[in-house]
């Protein structure tokens, strides 16, 4: 990760975007792409003020079967000091190769983004402001490995990879590797399952499994979600959560999410977050969202609920 003041980033952000655009007109042929987003945006009430959310650059090029991604991502750095400094190349870039085969089969290697979960790592891929609880606590943001794959069917999918631990890197790649799978049923309602397992040490192993379910139900797309994780002897860790949205006029859509999840933050704790907002397509590529997002958070068996209210709006411009 690197840190820039912001003049300084916004230099070599030109300059990577006027030698991109070169490449994609002179390469075009062999399929170079560039695109990214800007995701810019403050809370109401509380919260950080950093302005600059999220965004990222995404350059890739295909060559035959052959395809190779780069996602830079950026945002302002933000937190309590009060500097201008960019976050470059932050815990969610991408950078791999993959290949594909006439029989369905593929697979890809470097640093990619985690397979689970029904909300993605940029802000401009959701529908809400900033992800849920559920995909804050357990959701993988990325693996850095090998991964294959292949399809059975046009509606049928399996994955599985090996990485170090993810969000981590390559870290215990070689000694401690995480093994991961997941299956993906795709048509009137698509299915998602799968998970992860690695070893801790000698003594300990932690497991991950995740089940999503999304389709469209009278103008409503409706997704939920349930998450367990055990590491060790320790208690196991439930998660739940249900997200919906639909159109209400030209241009005009408004949603709904609710999560709980258990034993997250400590043995007999509990979480819950619910998020009501409206997204407006200004533009072909702007979209303005607004949420309300209410939170009770339990530490303990015993301990009384703390409840908070936030308010946020942010503006994302993605092509």
């Amino acid at each position: 990760m690197t840190r820039l003041k912001s003049s300084t980033f916004a230099k070599y952000l030109a300059v990577a975007v006027a030698v991109i655009g070169s490449a994609q007109i002179a390469g075009a042929a062999d399929g170079a792409t560039v695109g990214g987003f800007l995701d810019a945006g403050f809370p109401i009430s509380g919260g950080d003020p950093t302005i600059i959310r999220d965004g990222a650059v995404y350059f890739g090029h295909t060559s035959g079967n052959t395809s190779f991604k780069l996602d830079l991502p950026f945002r302002l750095a933000g937190g309590t000091v009060a500097n201008n400094d960019m976050l470059i190349g932050f815990d969610k870039a991408q950078a791999f190769f993959s290949h594909t085969y006439s029989n369905g089969a593929g697979w890809r290697m470097g640093q990619f983004d985690g397979i689970f979960g029904l909300e993605r790592n940029d802000t401009v891929d959701n529908f809400f402001v900033n992800q849920g609880v559920l995909y804050a606590f357990t959701q993988p943001r990325t693996n850095t490995g090998i991964e294959g794959s292949y399809k059975i069917t046009d509606s049928i999918k399996v994955q599985a990879y090996v990485s170090g631990t993810n969000n981590l890197g390559a870290a215990e790649l070689g000694l401690h590797p995480e093994f991961g799978a997941k299956a993906s049923l795709s048509g009137a309602i698509n299915i998602g399952l799968g998970g992860w397992f690695r070893t801790v040490n000698a003594d300990t192993s932690a497991m991950y499994l995740n089940l999503t379910a999304d389709t469209k139900l009278a103008g409503i797309d409706l997704g939920v979600e349930g998450a367990y994780q055990k590491a060790g002897d320790a208690d196991a860790k439930m998660s739940f959560g249900v997200m919906g949205n639909t159109d209400i006029m030209d241009k005009l859509a408004a949603g709904i999410r609710a999560q709980y999840l258990m034993d997250q933050l400590a043995a007999g704790s509990s979480q819950m977050e619910a998020t009501a907002g409206v997204r407006y397509q200004m533009d072909k590529n702007l979209n303005l969202k607004a949420n309300y997002v209410f939170s009770s958070t339990t530490a303990a068996d015993g301990a009384d609920a703390v409840s908070d209210h936030a308010g946020q709006v942010a503006a994302v411009y993605g092509f």
